[in-house]
């Protein structure tokens, strides 16, 4: 057989071992759920932070019979805090800071036009210790049903007459907590191999052919 016909019978059975080969490195890459891309693998490795409390920040505004008594009473917030521990069952009243108490001076754009005027609005956060299992907060999270008996129960063990007749919730936000970071590294060694192999092959080629 011819020099130039032995060689380019070489290079052809190298070429189809290559082509081969790197087949299997792309599905062993997408068993490990790894993107390629142009023979490159992209990979992502995620870590948690643990060990914070995981803290959210609400809101929610009442419309009371008399917003500005219950307001200028000295147990609002401690009413608040219990009322809203008592909304939700994963929680309790050490969970619970209520930041401020005050009337509602303008309607908020999400909110209906009844809780405009005479409404109480209610900042507070919720703390989640950092064993808590599964410290998620949501408006939803509050059952404004039970909220609404706590805090007229509540007012009343405290000497204040209080008549809930509506609550809107915001949604709440996570301002603290365990953090996670996201780390992408480029992994390059099944291109390399296979750049190498073609650079040996055409190395060969040149050679033979020079001869």
């Amino acid at each position: 057989m011819p020099v130039c016909q032995l060689v380019f019978a070489v290079f052809v059975a190298t070429a189809v071992q290559q082509v081969a080969a790197a087949t299997t490195t792309m599905k062993s890459t997408s068993k490990k759920m790894m993107t390629t891309t142009s023979g490159m693998a992209m990979v992502t490795t995620t870590t948690t932070i643990a060990g914070a409390d995981t803290v959210y920040t609400g809101s929610m505004t009442l419309q009371l019979a008399d917003a500005q008594a219950f307001v200028d009473s000295p147990n609002a917030t401690t009413i608040m805090a219990h009322s809203i521990a008592a909304s939700n069952d994963d929680i309790n009243q050490d969970m619970v800071d209520v930041r401020s108490v005050a009337l509602a001076t303008r309607r908020l754009s999400a909110e209906p036009r009844g809780l405009a005027a005479g409404g109480v609005k209610v900042d507070y956060t919720v703390t989640y210790p950092p064993a808590f299992p599964n410290p998620v907060f949501t408006k939803a999270s509050i059952d404004t049903t039970k909220l609404t008996e706590a805090i007229k129960v509540k007012a009343t063990e405290l000497g204040l007459n209080v008549t809930v007749t509506g609550v809107v919730v915001a949604e709440p936000v996570q301002t603290s907590g365990p953090a996670t970071t996201a780390t992408t590294g480029t992994s390059t060694s099944g291109a390399t191999a296979a750049t190498g192999l073609l650079a040996l092959v055409s190395a060969v080629v040149m050679t033979a052919l020079a001869a």
